[in-house]
C-alpha cells in the first residue's frame, strides 16, 4: 500500500530525525491509509452526519496492538492494556497530525466528531472543524469531512464567530464542498456534489442545487440519481407550498428518477411509476411499474397490479399480485387471500391468508383465526388468533380466550379475554369470568344450580367445568343454555364445538345468535361461513351484511375485506 505523504514541516523542539522515527512507528502500527480505505464507504443521506465515511474502517487502520505489552487473559490486565495501547494510538496519530500528516489529522477529526455526537460539547466540534481544515489543506477527501462538521455546527446553532470571524456558514460550505469536488474517487466527488447542492437548497439557491444535483447523478450513478431525485421533489414540495409556485419543475425531478431507473434501481422505478400516474400517463406508469417488479420489488408488482385491476385488467393484476407476493409483500397476499375465500376457494384464500400472516399482517392474522374456526382448525385458530392478539387486536383477543377456555387453558382464557375486554370489547367483558370455572363437583353442582335459576354465567361455566371433566356432549348442552340466556360466548362455544365435529349446519345457527348478540367474531364467522357454503347456502349478500356488522362492531379484518368486495 502507498504509504501517505507528509509535508517537510516539523513540530517546534522536534528534530527531522525524529520525527521520522515517529513515522516509522505508525506505519508499523497501520497508519498506511490510502484512498483505498474508503473506496467501499456507505455514502449516507443527509447533512451534517459525517457521510462519506466509514469512522470504524479509517480507525480500525490503526491497529490497537502495541509491541512489548502481552495481552494477558486477566479481564482487568487486558483492559489496561487496552487503555496503553489506545493511549499510545492517540499520541502517535496527534503526533504526525502536528507533523503535517494529513490523513493523522482526518482521523483526530472523525474522533472529535464521534465525540461530540455523543456528548454534544461544542468545543470538541470546534477542534474537530480546525483539525479537519488542516487535512482538507491537502486531502481534498478531507473538505468532504471538513463540510460536514461545519453543516453540523450550523444546523446546531454554533456562532461561526467562535473559530472563523468575519466569515458566513454558506462561504465556509461551499468552500469546503468545492475543494472535495476534487477528491479522486468518484463516489465521494459525487457525494461532495450533492452535499453542495443541499447547501444551495439550505440557503435558497435553488437552481443552484439543481445543477449540482444532477452534477452528482451523472457521477455518481443510480444511488445519487435517486437520493437527488428525493431531494428536487422535496423542493418542489416545499417552494409551492411555500409560494404557491415551485421552484423545480416536475420534468426535473422525473429526469433523475428516469436516469436511476434505467440504473436498476427499483426504488426509482416505483417513484417514477407514481409520478408518472399523476400525470395521468398510465402507459409509462405501468412500464416504470413492470420494471421495478421486474428488479423484484413487490411493492411495485402492488402497485401494477391495482393499476390493472381498476383498468378492468383481472386477470394480468392477479399475476402481478402473486408475483408481489412470493416477493412477500403481506399486502397482495392478503388480498389474494379475501379474493379467493370470495369465489369460495378454502384452501387457496387459506395458505395466502398464512404467508400474510407469517409477514406480519395483523388484520389478515385475525381474519386467517376465524377462517381456521369455520373450517375446523381449532389449533390453527390459536397460533394465527395468538399473532393478531399481540399487536392489540381486540377482537383477535377475544376469539382467542373463548378458544383457550375450549382447551381447558383457562389462565391463558382469562388473561386474552381480559385484553379484549380491556381494548372494548363487551362480549368479552360478559365470557372474562367464564375462564375461572373450576372442575370440582362442588363447583359443578352450583353452577347447574344457578344455570337451572337462568344464570348465564353460571351455565357458561357449567360448560367449561364439564369440558375439563372431559364430557363434551354435556358441555355443549350448557352452552346452548348460555345462548338461550342471550350469552354471546356461549353461542359462539356452543358453534366452536359444533365445527369441531363436523356439525357446520347447526354451528351456523348459533353464529348467527352471538352475531344479533353484537359479537364481533360471530358475524365475521358467520360472514365467512356465507362466502364458504359452510352449512349453508352461499350467499354473497348475506356474506357482506354481517361482515358490515362486524365491521361496525370493531373487527378490523371485516372492514379490511369489505373494501376489496
Amino acid at each position: 500500500m502507498t504509504q501517505p505523504q507528509h509535508t517537510n514541516k516539523v513540530a517546534p523542539g522536534r528534530t527531522a530525525a525524529a520525527v521520522m522515527g515517529t513515522r516509522e512507528r505508525i506505519t508499523k502500527l497501520g497508519l498506511a491509509l490510502g484512498l483505498s480505505a474508503l473506496v467501499g464507504a456507505t455514502l449516507v443521506t443527509g447533512c451534517g452526519n459525517g457521510r462519506g465515511y466509514d469512522y470504524d474502517g479509517l480507525r480500525g487502520a490503526y491497529t490497537t496492538e502495541v509491541e512489548g505489552i502481552p495481552m494477558e487473559e486477566d479481564p482487568v490486565l487486558v483492559a489496561q492494556n487496552e487503555k496503553l495501547a489506545e493511549d499510545e494510538r492517540v499520541a502517535l496519530i496527534r503526533e504526525d497530525c502536528r507533523s503535517g500528516g494529513a490523513k493523522s489529522c482526518e482521523v483526530m477529526a472523525l474522533d472529535a466528531f464521534n465525540d461530540y455526537s455523543t456528548s454534544g460539547n461544542l468545543t470538541e466540534l470546534k477542534s474537530g472543524i480546525i483539525v479537519a481544515s488542516r487535512a482538507c489543506a491537502s486531502e481534498a477527501r478531507a473538505c468532504l469531512l471538513k463540510g460536514n462538521m461545519i453543516f453540523r455546527a450550523y444546523q446546531d446553532g454554533m456562532d461561526i464567530d467562535e473559530w472563523r470571524p468575519g466569515r458566513y456558514y454558506s462561504e465556509e460550505l461551499l468552500d469546503a464542498y468545492t475543494k472535495a469536488t476534487r477528491v479522486g474517487d468518484p463516489k465521494l466527488r459525487a457525494e461532495a456534489y450533492y452535499q453542495r447542492a443541499m447547501v444551495h437548497s439550505t440557503f435558497g439557491r435553488y437552481s443552484a442545487a439543481r445543477s449540482d444535483f444532477n452534477q452528482s447523478c451523472t457521477i455518481g450513478g443510480q444511488e445519487f440519481c435517486l437520493k437527488s431525485g428525493d431531494e428536487l421533489a422535496a423542493i418542489a414540495k416545499h417552494t409551492t407550498k411555500q409560494s404557491g409556485k415551485a421552484k423545480i419543475t416536475t420534468q426535473d425531478v422525473l429526469s433523475l428518477y428516469e436516469q436511476s431507473c434505467d440504473g436498476a434501481n427499483a426504488t426509482a422505478c416505483l417513484r417514477l411509476g407514481d409520478r408518472l400516474y399523476a400525470q395521468g400517463k398510465s402507459k409509462a406508469g405501468n412500464e416504470a411499474y413492470a420494471k421495478a417488479c421486474n428488479l423484484n420489488e413487490g411493492s411495485a408488482c402492488n402497485a401494477l397490479a391495482y393499476r390493472l385491476d381498476r383498468a378492468g385488467r383481472h386477470t394480468d393484476a392477479r399475476q402481478f399480485y402473486d408475483k408481489s407476493c412470493s416477493l412477500k409483500y403481506p399486502a397482495s397476499c392478503a388480498l389474494l387471500g379475501r379474493e379467493d375465500l370470495v369465489k369460495g376457494n378454502l384452501s387457496s384464500s387459506y395458505n395466502y391468508l398464512e404467508q400474510a400472516c407469517s409477514l406480519g399482517d395483523n388484520t389478515s392474522c385475525q381474519f386467517l383465526g376465524s377462517l381456521a374456526q369455520v373450517i375446523g382448525r381449532n389449533d390453527n385458530a390459536r397460533t394465527a388468533l395468538r399473532s393478531a392478539c399481540s399487536l392489540s387486536n381486540g377482537v383477535a383477543c377475544y376469539d382467542l380466550g373463548l378458544l383457550e377456555a375450549l382447551a381447558n387453558s383457562h389462565s391463558s382464557a382469562i388473561e386474552h379475554l381480559g385484553m379484549a375486554c380491556d381494548s372494548g370489547i363487551n362480549a368479552a367483558c360478559l365470557a372474562q369470568s367464564g375462564g375461572f370455572a373450576s372442575a370440582q363437583s362442588s363447583a359443578t353442582a352450583a353452577y347447574e344450580k344457578a344455570c337451572s335459576l337462568r344464570s348465564p354465567d353460571a351455565c357458561l361455566n357449567l360448560g367449561y367445568s364439564k369440558l375439563q371433566q372431559g364430557k363434551a356432549g354435556e358441555a355443549q348442552n350448557a352452552f346452548r343454555r348460555a345462548c338461550e340466556l342471550k350469552s354471546a360466548a356461549g353461542c359462539e362455544q356452543a358453534a366452536a364445538l359444533l365445527q369441531e365435529s363436523g356439525g357446520s349446519t347447526e354451528a351456523a345457527k348459533f353464529y348467527t345468535q352471538a352475531c344479533a348478540l353484537k359479537s364481533p367474531s360471530a358475524c365475521t364467522k358467520l360472514g365467512l361461513v356465507y362466502y364458504s357454503g359452510a352449512g349453508v347456502t352461499k350467499s354473497a349478500t348475506r356474506a357482506r351484511a354481517n361482515l358490515n356488522q362486524a365491521c361496525k362492531l370493531g373487527a378490523q379484518d371485516a372492514c379490511v375485506m369489505l373494501k376489496k368486495k
